[in-house]
């Protein structure tokens, strides 16, 4: 009999133990789904916006030496903005109007109607008093999507002299400076 009671408590035990291991072992499971898109953070250049005149109109050299030339406001147009851009830099490769210069090229003045001594300075930023100088870091544009997706980029343009004042000489004045947006 003591081997009869051995073998059932041995079995007692043996069920508890596998009974207790289902149970520690017994958990519930759960699947989620998860979707998302992922966006670039840009916008489109409106067409308009991307081959644009800038007539700075009839300047006196006396105004041009003087440093009181007017300037002229432009903007880009960006539309579609998506909901992730939050700003925009700015930049040009475009050739600056001498070795140092904040202005960039207009004329080659190889011609003898062409302006001496000028060249184009751009403004921008959100407060457009930024100067665009060429080759350099650029000019930065916080977006406000509060409005809509449409956003304008404001500049200013204005003829300086480059170099020796007293340089200047009277012609005309055409150039083209190339604009490069980054969206972040």
């Amino acid at each position: 009999m003591s081997l009869i009671v051995r073998k059932n408590t041995l079995g007692l035990i043996i069920g508890s133990l596998l009974a207790t291991t289902g149970l520690a072992h017994a958990a519930d499971t759960a699947q989620i789904d998860i979707t998302a898109t992922v966006e670039a953070n840009t916008c489109t250049l409106e067409s308009g916006s991307k081959q644009q005149g800038v007539d700075l109109g009839h300047v006196a050299i006396d105004k041009l030496k003087a440093g009181t030339t007017p300037e002229k406001a432009f903007s880009l147009q960006l539309t579609g903005c998506s909901d992730s851009a939050s700003k925009v830099i700015v930049t040009s490769t475009s050739e600056a109007a001498a070795e140092g210069s904040d202005a960039f090229k207009v004329t080659d003045a190889a011609s003898e109607t062409d302006a001496k001594g000028v060249g184009v300075k751009i403004m921008g930023g959100d407060d457009t008093k930024t100067t665009l100088v060429p080759g350099g870091e650029g000019v930065e544009y916080n977006l406000d999507l509060t409005g809509g997706n449409d956003i304008p980029l404001d500049f200013t343009a204005q003829l300086v002299t480059v170099g020796d004042v007293n340089a200047v000489s009277a012609g005309a004045v055409n150039g083209a400076v190339t604009l490069n947006l980054e969206y972040q």
